[in-house]
């Protein structure tokens, strides 16, 4: 539509909930409804806790339920009491990830009202890599990539290293921006979580970061998808995967305003190639070795200038005969 209709402020509150977070919180939705959820009910007092105890205590479902009607009536006035359905460490969670924090969620929210006039196409968080073997964790900070706590572009973003790529852990779009990417990731494929967080970036201009830990990625486990034995008996679907990713964007058609944007998101594709060519070297085979040739060479037909950029990279190095 070529006009905006000018809503009343309670319904501009309503709306602005879906059109920035609708995608994220319908990911928690399904977290609650698809894998194993824990609802707590925290308890305000003591006068609470002692009427708690004397009454049925709510059920799972009646738990979820509860959420999910605050979640679509929720504004700023009500956000106490959505931090009231969660105990401090309440938890999503699946046999891999785990996603806690009833007070970061809550702050997102409370920045997502303060800024809903003017809202952001990309906010990112930190994550934490919880490793399962020997119980430690490591987070993934952006504090000395990013600015903080204000609207900025990508001009004014530092030089990401590698192990502080910008990962599905780290972002929540704005629906808008995902629809207008034109995004569809493969179905019964894995890693297209790269694709995800590649494809919109040039449609993001409004950034936002925000130095909370609200992702928690469990990691270590010997049947993972991101496993070394099993990226080698996947190798087809990382294949599948770059080739998507090297199509979906000229990089070298992005404006100047995006320079930043454009070498960093070619150091993701370099890294992608690099992924793709080591896994297919370990796997020793003619026929993988015929696959990394012809995976160089696709990228060469779709951009020498890329390809010959790739080549000069770690990802050419990885290109071994």
């Amino acid at each position: 539509m070529s006009h905006i209709l000018k809503l009343p402020p309670d319904q501009q509150a309503r709306r602005g909930v879906r059109r920035l977070y609708d995608g994220f919180f319908g990911a928690l939705h399904w977290f609650m409804t698809s894998t194993t959820f824990t609802a707590t009910i925290a308890k305000t007092s003591a006068a609470a806790a002692v009427a708690a105890s004397a009454n049925t205590a709510l059920t799972t479902t009646a738990a979820v339920q509860r959420l999910a009607q605050l979640y679509e009536s929720l504004s700023p006035e009500l956000l106490p009491q959505l931090a009231q359905c969660y105990a401090s460490g309440a938890r999503f969670k699946d046999p891999f990830n785990d996603l806690q924090g009833a007070p970061a969620i809550v702050r997102v929210f409370e920045h997502m009202f303060a800024a809903m006039e003017q809202p952001v196409d990309l906010l990112m968080c930190n994550y934490v890599y919880e490793h399962v073997v020997d119980n430690t964790h490591h987070t993934v900070s952006y504090k000395s990539i990013l600015p903080q706590d204000r609207v900025f572009s990508w001009d004014e973003i530092g030089r990401f290293p590698p192990s502080q790529n910008i990962l599905m852990h780290t972002v929540i779009y704005r629906t808008q921006i995902l629809r207008d990417s034109g995004l569809e990731l493969p179905k019964h494929t894995f890693y297209v979580d790269n694709v995800f967080v590649y494809q919109p970036l040039p449609l993001c201009q409004r950034l936002y970061y925000m130095d909370i830990d609200l992702y928690r990625y469990f990691i270590g486990r010997d049947d993972q998808s991101v496993n070394e034995s099993v990226m080698v008996k996947r190798v087809d679907q990382q294949l599948r995967v770059t080739k998507i990713m090297i199509d979906a964007v000229d990089l070298y058609a992005l404006p100047e305003s995006q320079k930043k944007l454009r070498a960093y998101m070619f150091n993701y594709l370099s890294m992608m190639m690099a992924i793709s060519s080591v896994f297919l070297t370990m796997d020793g085979r003619p026929e993988a070795f015929e696959k990394k040739t012809e995976l160089w060479q696709y990228l060469k037909n779709h951009d020498e200038r890329v390809y010959n950029k790739c080549r000069h990279s770690v990802a050419g190095a990885c290109n071994l005969p």
